[in-house]
């Protein structure tokens, strides 16, 4: 065997195994560009949820600051009515110990009597009856007494 041909034999052999090299690069090169479709539309996704989720924080900060400064105002109402109240007790102490000091300083009288009530009838007829007697009664009193 010359040597041509055993060159041009080598260039064969490398010219066979560079068009297999190539066949294997382009199915790789298929593959990739497959998945980097997936990868674009995954991408793509992953966007839509970031824009959808800084939305919703930026909701959530408002909220958080409109909610603080109501907790704001009602806190200092409750501060507010806390002072006012307690300056009520205060004055509540201060009167008590005056009807205190009013009560020790009194003396003490003697309970006076009550009269007996009767009982109110329900029927018209006892009514009047009753009605009668207490007017000649409060006469009599107006008689004796004045």
């Amino acid at each position: 065997m010359t040597p041509g041909i055993l060159i041009e034999g080598l260039v064969i052999v490398l010219l066979v195994a560079t068009i297999g090299y190539c066949a294997v690069l382009s199915g790789r090169l298929k593959k990739l560009k497959s998945e980097e479709s997936a990868l674009r539309s995954t991408i793509a996704e992953l966007l839509t949820a970031t824009e959808l989720a800084e939305r919703a924080i930026r909701g959530l900060k408002i909220t958080a600051n409109e909610h603080q400064k109501t907790l704001g105002l009602r806190v200092k109402d409750g501060e507010r009515l806390n002072i006012e109240l307690q300056a009520r007790l205060d004055e509540g102490d201060a009167l008590m110990e005056r009807l205190i000091a009013i009560t020790k300083a009194a003396p003490v009288a003697q309970p006076r009597r009550t009269a007996q009530r009767t009982p109110v009838p329900s029927n018209p007829r006892q009514v009047s009856e009753l009605a009668a007697k207490a007017t000649a009664r409060i006469n009599a009193l107006r008689q004796g007494g004045g």
